[in-house]
């Protein structure tokens, strides 16, 4: 099974590099953020309670990035593979050995990723370190704990995203039949699973609690929970994308009739079709835009509190806070916007070669591969900006209570750079594969599966 399990990895290396690259990164955002707390813990004393802080909030807009998208990624990786593990089941395979296969592929590329991301964190550790403590009283020249726990825990927590990012679709492939999969191996409707369902009741939760806590509090008390908001949001969100995201695609792309172009039906099309996809490069640019745009909003609504107040107070976000908030979240967006079309670039090769067989010509195909990239972006943006919206009415009116006239006020700019940076990022890794696939054979494209 061993043999298998390697050979299968080495052979559709393009399938599973882009989640042994997010675990890499996943595995280093996390290790910097719990060896922060390690740190905290070791020095003992007001540091620990500092440090705690610091380290709960940059584990918090870490975490959510790392689940968001590794999930997202975990599940396409195996759905992209069906019609192998499909035949696997022809030949003989037993579902429940195919599903055991495909849980261990994940575990060894995410133990291996997020091995090498915490080893790469190690000799960064203390550099990020300096940059986000080094002027605070009494931390300049730290050396930052890295111990057992940080290393052990972050391996693990990778891992477990990848695990139960995968899981539906490892079972799926197993359990689905394969000629039902040989026929339609993209699934045309998202369904919401029971973990899924764990997901949304938490996050509706923790939303509802840090909301009532900002209710009554004084503006001091409320600065710590108001970064929080906005990734709770966001997890919420991400949680029912099997709904939430064919739905709010659909409904935007419909405003423009397919008869504008034949371009734009076909990438409309192709985005509503292609639900796996769609779900693993909408997840990250969401997480990137919500909360970027999210943390200036909490800023500046708080600012307009603390300006209404009048007491010279500040919200104000210093480079060194920013970096180690957003860096590592970031990180994981747009790397994993950028791969999950590498990943699938086979299949869309093939696809482009029934388009040309269907008589599209270059210019249409290059046009659509655009239009589609552009779907994407706007999608993730309406979602963003759902979610951003929402946080600073929550901020506003919690705060009110304290501060009566407090408004919400969106700062938009950072997302809107994001989205600016994800939407190249995306059509320059659509536009590529799309024009080396217009100059291979049609014929022998189509005959390669």
């Amino acid at each position: 099974m061993m043999l298998l399990i390697f050979s299968e990895l080495r052979s559709q290396w393009r399938a599973w590099v882009g989640v042994f690259i997010l675990a890499v990164a996943a595995g280093f955002v996390l290790a910097i953020g719990a060896s922060i707390a390690g740190t905290g813990a070791e020095l003992g004393g007001k540091f620990q309670g500092i440090l705690a802080g610091a380290a709960a909030t940059i584990l918090m807009f870490s975490g959510v990035s790392a689940l968001a998208v590794l999930s997202s990624v975990a599940t396409l990786t195996v759905t992209l593979q069906q019609r192998s593990y499909a035949l696997w089941q022809l030949i003989g395979a037993r579902p429940g050995t195919v599903g055991i296969i495909v849980l261990l592929q994940l575990l060894i590329v995410s133990l291996a990723g997020a091995a090498l991301g915490v080893a790469v964190a190690r000799p960064a550790a203390d550099p990020l370190f300096a940059l986000g403590f080094g002027t605070v009283p009494g931390l300049g020249g730290v050396h930052v704990h890295f111990g057992g726990v940080t290393v052990l825990g972050s391996v693990l927590g990778v891992c477990g995203i990848v695990l139960l990012g995968g899981w539906r679709a490892a079972r799926r492939a197993a359990f689905t039949p394969p000629l039902e999969i040989l026929r339609e191996a993209e699934p045309r409707r998202g369904r919401m699973r029971w973990f899924r369902w764990i997901f949304v009741i938490a996050a509706a939760t923790a939303a509802s609690a840090l909301s009532s806590s900002l209710f009554g509090a004084t503006l001091s008390q409320s600065s710590s929970r108001i970064p929080l908001i906005t990734p709770v949001l966001t997890i919420f969100i991400v949680a029912i994308a099997p709904l939430l995201y064919p739905a709010v695609l659909m409904a935007w792309t419909a405003v423009l009739p397919a008869r504008v172009s034949s371009a734009w039906f076909l990438a409309r099309n192709q985005a509503r079709h292609h639900l796996a996809y769609s779900t693993a490069a909408i997840t990250p640019l969401l997480v990137g835009i919500s909360l970027s745009a999210g943390l200036y909003t909490a800023a500046a609504t708080l600012n307009d509190a603390f300006r209404i107040q009048g007491t010279g107070g500040s919200a104000a976000l210093h480079d060194n806070e920013v970096t180690l908030l957003l860096g590592g979240p970031l990180v994981l967006a747009a790397v994993a916007a950028a791969i999950v079309v590498f990943m699938s670039s086979r299949t869309r090769g093939q696809e482009l070669a029934l388009l040309q067989a269907s008589g599209a010509t270059h210019r249409t195909i290059i046009f659509t591969a655009a239009l589609e990239a552009v779907i994407y972006v706007i999608t993730a943006a309406i979602l963003a900006l759902v979610i951003i919206v929402a946080s600073s009415v929550i901020l506003a009116a919690g705060l009110s209570t304290a501060v009566p006239g407090t408004t919400a006020t969106i700062d938009a700019l950072p997302g809107l750079i994001i989205a600016g940076i994800g939407c190249a990022l995306i059509l320059l890794a659509t536009l590529g594969p799309t024009i080396v696939g217009l100059r291979r054979d049609v014929m022998r494209t189509l005959s390669s599966e």
